[in-house]
């Protein structure tokens, strides 16, 4: 049975355009990396960010190119640790509000087309390793998604389990 595995990036820094994962976040990313011991995937995608590329790394204990790339995967942009404003690699602010309207709605329709494509392809397992925006562009329905969590769907593009590390 085909399967698509969804991981949200480990905790990242704060306050950092383009952050790199945290101590604790590359630990989250070693516990999940557990859990796919056995997994085979035919297709893997991730994200642009530093935090992103760390976490692809630590997965898959290589250093090799995902073999799906897309650029509606993952932003470098950061959140501030008010949660108020999003820091973009440049150094440029922007508001959550005014960053919701434009940017992320752009980001979230790419990243539901690409979501698709992998759905729609026959039995072939997936790996993406993007940020949170990714389960809910799955059309998953989660409050308050974390960092550090491995999300399973089935074939048809069902939540089977999820798993925090």
């Amino acid at each position: 049975m085909k399967k698509v595995y969804i991981i949200t990036h480990g905790v990242a820094v704060k306050n950092l355009p383009d952050p790199p994962l945290t101590i604790e976040g590359k630990k989250q990313m070693k516990k999940l990396k557990k859990l796919l011991s056995n997994e085979h995937f035919d297709l893997i995608a991730s994200g642009i960010g530093k935090r992103h590329r760390q976490a692809f790394e630590i997965i898959l204990s290589r250093k090799r190119k995902p073999n799906l790339h897309s650029e509606f995967i993952g932003v470098p942009e950061s959140i501030s640790a008010n949660f108020k404003t999003m820091i973009f690699p440049n150094g440029k602010r922007m508001s959550i509000e005014e960053y919701v309207k434009t940017r992320y709605q752009k980001l979230s329709k790419g990243i539901s087309v690409l979501l698709k494509r992998i759905f729609e392809k026959k039995g072939e397992n997936a790996l993406i390793i993007g940020g949170r925006i990714v389960p809910l562009a799955a059309g998953v329905e989660i409050k308050n998604v974390k960092s550090g969590v491995l999300y399973i769907f089935n074939e048809k593009g069902k939540l089977i389990s999820h798993k925090e590390a």
